[in-house]
Protein backbone atom coordinates (compact mmCIF):
# COMPACT_ATOMS: atom_id res chain seq x y z
CA UNK A 1 0.00 0.00 0.00
CA UNK A 2 1.61 3.31 -1.34
CA UNK A 3 0.30 6.09 1.35
CA UNK A 4 1.97 9.60 1.33
CA UNK A 5 3.37 10.93 4.51
CA UNK A 6 0.18 13.25 4.80
CA UNK A 7 -2.24 10.72 4.69
CA UNK A 8 -0.63 8.34 7.15
CA UNK A 9 -0.61 10.72 9.58
CA UNK A 10 -4.59 11.51 9.30
CA UNK A 11 -5.15 7.97 9.48
CA UNK A 12 -3.45 7.76 12.92
CA UNK A 13 -4.76 10.74 14.02
CA UNK A 14 -7.94 9.48 13.83
CA UNK A 15 -6.98 5.80 15.03
CA UNK A 16 -5.52 7.56 18.27
CA UNK A 17 -8.93 9.60 18.59
CA UNK A 18 -11.68 7.01 17.65
CA UNK A 19 -9.10 4.64 20.57
CA UNK A 20 -9.94 8.09 23.00
CA UNK A 21 -13.24 8.07 22.27
CA UNK A 22 -13.87 3.85 22.72
CA UNK A 23 -11.70 4.04 25.74
CA UNK A 24 -13.76 7.08 27.47
CA UNK A 25 -17.09 5.32 26.99
CA UNK A 26 -15.92 1.78 28.31
CA UNK A 27 -14.83 3.86 31.64
CA UNK A 28 -17.62 6.45 31.84
CA UNK A 29 -20.67 4.38 30.80
CA UNK A 30 -21.15 1.71 33.36
CA UNK A 31 -23.27 -0.41 30.68
CA UNK A 32 -20.92 0.41 28.09
CA UNK A 33 -20.03 -2.17 25.50
CA UNK A 34 -16.86 -5.07 26.58
CA UNK A 35 -15.54 -4.31 23.36
CA UNK A 36 -15.30 -0.46 23.60
CA UNK A 37 -11.83 -1.39 25.38
CA UNK A 38 -10.93 -3.84 22.84
CA UNK A 39 -11.40 -1.64 19.91
CA UNK A 40 -9.68 1.34 22.07
CA UNK A 41 -6.98 -0.66 22.61
CA UNK A 42 -6.87 -2.30 18.95
CA UNK A 43 -7.30 1.67 17.44
CA UNK A 44 -4.25 2.93 19.86
CA UNK A 45 -2.18 0.56 18.33
CA UNK A 46 -3.26 1.21 14.84
CA UNK A 47 -2.50 4.77 15.88
CA UNK A 48 1.11 3.59 16.85
CA UNK A 49 1.84 1.47 13.79
CA UNK A 50 1.04 4.41 11.64
CA UNK A 51 2.94 6.42 13.15
CA UNK A 52 6.17 4.06 13.34
CA UNK A 53 5.55 3.80 9.42
CA UNK A 54 5.32 8.11 9.17
CA UNK A 55 9.09 7.57 11.05
CA UNK A 56 10.49 4.96 9.07
CA UNK A 57 9.85 6.40 6.41
CA UNK A 58 11.18 9.88 7.39
CA UNK A 59 14.71 8.14 8.33
CA UNK A 60 14.71 6.15 5.24
CA UNK A 61 14.63 9.41 2.79
CA UNK A 62 17.11 11.49 5.07
CA UNK A 63 19.26 8.11 4.60
CA UNK A 64 18.62 8.56 1.02
CA UNK A 65 19.15 12.55 0.84
CA UNK A 66 22.55 11.72 3.29
CA UNK A 67 23.75 9.20 1.01
CA UNK A 68 22.51 11.29 -2.29
CA UNK A 69 24.91 14.10 -0.69
CA UNK A 70 27.73 11.92 0.46
CA UNK A 71 28.08 10.38 -3.67
CA UNK A 72 27.83 13.90 -4.89
CA UNK A 73 30.34 15.55 -3.01
CA UNK A 74 32.83 12.33 -3.59
CA UNK A 75 31.85 12.93 -7.26
CA UNK A 76 33.19 16.45 -6.78
CA UNK A 77 36.17 15.99 -4.96
CA UNK A 78 37.25 12.96 -7.29
CA UNK A 79 36.78 15.46 -10.50
CA UNK A 80 38.73 18.15 -8.54
CA UNK A 81 41.56 16.00 -7.33
CA UNK A 82 41.56 14.71 -11.61
CA UNK A 83 41.64 18.17 -12.36
CA UNK A 84 44.74 19.01 -9.79
CA UNK A 85 46.77 16.19 -10.92
CA UNK A 86 46.09 16.80 -15.10
CA UNK A 87 47.62 20.23 -14.01
CA UNK A 88 50.01 18.91 -12.05
CA UNK A 89 51.40 16.98 -14.93
CA UNK A 90 51.42 19.49 -17.14
CA UNK A 91 53.95 21.48 -14.74
CA UNK A 92 55.92 18.44 -14.22
CA UNK A 93 56.27 18.06 -18.27
CA UNK A 94 57.23 21.67 -18.32
CA UNK A 95 60.17 21.54 -15.51
CA UNK A 96 61.10 18.39 -16.79
CA UNK A 97 61.86 19.97 -20.35
CA UNK A 98 63.56 22.73 -18.41
CA UNK A 99 65.99 20.91 -16.37
CA UNK A 100 66.62 18.87 -19.60
CA UNK A 101 67.68 22.14 -21.10
CA UNK A 102 69.93 23.57 -18.46
CA UNK A 103 71.52 19.95 -18.02
CA UNK A 104 72.47 19.98 -21.52
CA UNK A 105 74.09 23.36 -21.24
CA UNK A 106 76.01 22.22 -17.73
CA UNK A 107 77.13 19.24 -19.40
CA UNK A 108 78.51 21.02 -22.73
CA UNK A 109 79.72 23.48 -20.04
CA UNK A 110 81.66 21.17 -18.23
CA UNK A 111 83.24 19.07 -20.81
CA UNK A 112 84.79 22.70 -22.42
CA UNK A 113 86.11 23.44 -19.00
CA UNK A 114 87.89 19.26 -18.84
CA UNK A 115 89.12 19.67 -22.29
CA UNK A 116 90.86 23.13 -21.04
CA UNK A 117 92.20 22.23 -17.76
CA UNK A 118 93.57 18.53 -19.18
CA UNK A 119 95.06 20.84 -21.74
CA UNK A 120 96.90 23.34 -19.39
CA UNK A 121 99.41 21.14 -18.32
CA UNK A 122 100.59 19.78 -21.33
CA UNK A 123 101.00 23.30 -22.42
CA UNK A 124 103.15 24.18 -19.08
CA UNK A 125 105.36 20.85 -19.56
CA UNK A 126 106.20 21.40 -23.25
CA UNK A 127 107.60 24.98 -21.99
CA UNK A 128 109.77 23.22 -18.99
CA UNK A 129 110.96 20.70 -21.03
CA UNK A 130 112.36 23.03 -23.97
CA UNK A 131 111.92 26.33 -22.94
CA UNK A 132 114.51 27.61 -26.02
CA UNK A 133 112.39 26.17 -28.81
CA UNK A 134 109.14 28.29 -27.32
CA UNK A 135 111.45 31.25 -26.87
CA UNK A 136 113.15 31.78 -30.48
CA UNK A 137 110.28 31.93 -32.23
CA UNK A 138 109.10 34.81 -30.14
CA UNK A 139 112.51 36.42 -30.64
CA UNK A 140 111.78 36.49 -34.47
CA UNK A 141 108.18 36.52 -35.25
CA UNK A 142 105.55 39.23 -33.91
CA UNK A 143 104.52 39.16 -30.27
CA UNK A 144 101.96 37.16 -29.89
CA UNK A 145 98.26 38.77 -28.38
CA UNK A 146 96.64 37.74 -25.39
CA UNK A 147 93.83 36.09 -27.48
CA UNK A 148 91.58 35.09 -24.74
CA UNK A 149 90.28 38.69 -25.16
CA UNK A 150 88.14 37.18 -27.76
CA UNK A 151 85.18 35.83 -26.34
CA UNK A 152 85.33 32.09 -26.55
CA UNK A 153 89.26 31.26 -27.19
CA UNK A 154 90.56 29.77 -23.87
CA UNK A 155 93.76 28.03 -23.24
CA UNK A 156 93.53 25.25 -25.18
CA UNK A 157 92.33 27.04 -28.75
CA UNK A 158 94.60 29.98 -28.01
CA UNK A 159 97.84 27.70 -28.01
CA UNK A 160 96.33 25.45 -30.84
CA UNK A 161 96.04 29.16 -33.12
CA UNK A 162 99.46 30.12 -31.96
CA UNK A 163 100.83 26.61 -33.03
CA UNK A 164 99.41 27.13 -36.18
CA UNK A 165 101.02 30.32 -36.37
CA UNK A 166 97.79 32.24 -35.96
CA UNK A 167 98.79 34.10 -32.83
CA UNK A 168 97.75 37.81 -33.17
CA UNK A 169 94.34 39.56 -33.53
CA UNK A 170 95.63 40.88 -37.28
CA UNK A 171 96.55 36.99 -38.13
CA UNK A 172 93.08 35.75 -37.22
CA UNK A 173 91.14 38.60 -38.90
CA UNK A 174 92.55 37.81 -41.62
CA UNK A 175 91.42 34.06 -41.70
CA UNK A 176 88.09 32.76 -42.86
CA UNK A 177 86.01 31.04 -40.41
CA UNK A 178 86.43 28.34 -42.64
CA UNK A 179 90.30 28.27 -42.39
CA UNK A 180 89.62 28.37 -38.31
CA UNK A 181 87.84 25.71 -38.29
CA UNK A 182 89.77 23.22 -40.78
CA UNK A 183 92.78 24.48 -38.10
CA UNK A 184 90.71 23.59 -35.40
CA UNK A 185 89.86 20.16 -36.96
CA UNK A 186 93.59 19.39 -38.08
CA UNK A 187 94.45 19.61 -34.41
CA UNK A 188 92.22 17.46 -33.49
CA UNK A 189 89.96 19.51 -31.34
CA UNK A 190 86.41 19.47 -32.07
CA UNK A 191 84.35 23.09 -33.65
CA UNK A 192 83.36 25.30 -30.87
CA UNK A 193 80.09 27.30 -31.53
CA UNK A 194 82.08 30.46 -31.11
CA UNK A 195 84.30 30.04 -34.34
CA UNK A 196 81.70 32.14 -36.42
CA UNK A 197 82.35 35.07 -34.45
CA UNK A 198 86.01 35.13 -33.81
CA UNK A 199 87.21 36.91 -37.18
CA UNK A 200 85.21 39.58 -36.13
CA UNK A 201 86.03 40.07 -32.73
CA UNK A 202 89.70 39.78 -34.15
CA UNK A 203 89.45 42.82 -36.83
CA UNK A 204 88.00 45.27 -33.67
CA UNK A 205 90.77 43.93 -31.12
CA UNK A 206 93.01 44.19 -34.03
CA UNK A 207 92.37 47.86 -34.61
CA UNK A 208 92.46 48.66 -30.91
CA UNK A 209 88.35 49.75 -31.05
CA UNK A 210 87.74 47.80 -27.34
CA UNK A 211 84.57 49.90 -26.73
CA UNK A 212 82.98 48.59 -30.26
CA UNK A 213 84.48 44.47 -28.91
CA UNK A 214 82.89 45.06 -25.54
CA UNK A 215 79.93 46.30 -27.41
CA UNK A 216 79.58 43.50 -29.46
CA UNK A 217 80.55 40.42 -26.46
CA UNK A 218 77.70 42.06 -24.75
CA UNK A 219 75.59 40.51 -27.43
CA UNK A 220 77.43 37.42 -27.40
CA UNK A 221 77.10 34.19 -25.07
CA UNK A 222 80.37 32.43 -24.72
CA UNK A 223 81.41 34.19 -27.87
CA UNK A 224 77.82 32.56 -29.85
CA UNK A 225 75.37 34.79 -30.91
CA UNK A 226 72.66 34.47 -29.51
CA UNK A 227 69.85 35.34 -31.98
Amino acid sequence: MDLDRETKNVIATVALVAAFAFGMNAVVVADAEPSFMSWSIGLFVVAVLFWIWIRRDDMAEKRESALKAAEDLAKAVQDKAAAQLDEGKEKIEVLAEEVKDSAEQVAEAVEEETVEEVAEPVEEETVEDEPEAVEEPVAEASEPDDLSKIEGIGPVYQQLLKDAGVGTFEAISKKTTAELEQIIKDAGKRRPASVDTWVEQAELAARGDWDALQKLQDTLDGGRRTS
